[in-house]
């Protein structure tokens, strides 16, 4: 009998696993919509970020910055590439004066957030530059 409770036990315990599971993947399906200036204040959070970019810089090692909310470095959000994913995306300097959506987590890097995109998925553009 008590081997026949610790086994029901240990279902009860794998189910209860397995729907806190499926409530977390659930939740980063349908992110958050945040404008750039309220990204600092949902750090850890998969949100989307939707707003102008203000330039686009790239580096001489190919990481590439979206600067959101103002010009750099004035910016109040930030859309990373790495060079690893450059070749995931198409011509990113494109995209200066464009709307767009970021999909992602948003950390802090030197107290200001950003979403690194690891691919092509995680931009969309609403309007194009004008």
């Amino acid at each position: 009998m008590r081997r026949q409770l610790r086994v029901y036990e240990g279902w009860a315990l794998a189910v209860a696993v397995l729907v806190a599971l499926a409530a977390t993947v659930q939740g980063q399906s349908t992110p958050v919509k945040l404008t750039p200036d309220q990204a600092k204040n949902h750090a850890g959070e998969y949100a989307t970020v939707e707003g102008r970019v203000f330039g686009v810089h790239t580096t001489r090692s190919n990481t590439t910055f979206l600067n959101f909310g103002a010009p750099f470095p004035r910016n109040t959000f930030l859309a990373v590439v790495f060079s690893s994913d450059a070749g995931k995306f198409q011509d990113l300097s494109r995209l200066d004066g464009a709307t767009v959506q970021v999909i992602g987590v948003i950390k802090l890097y030197q107290g200001k957030p950003e979403i690194v995109l690891k691919s092509a998925s995680q931009l969309r553009v609403l309007r194009g530059a004008n």
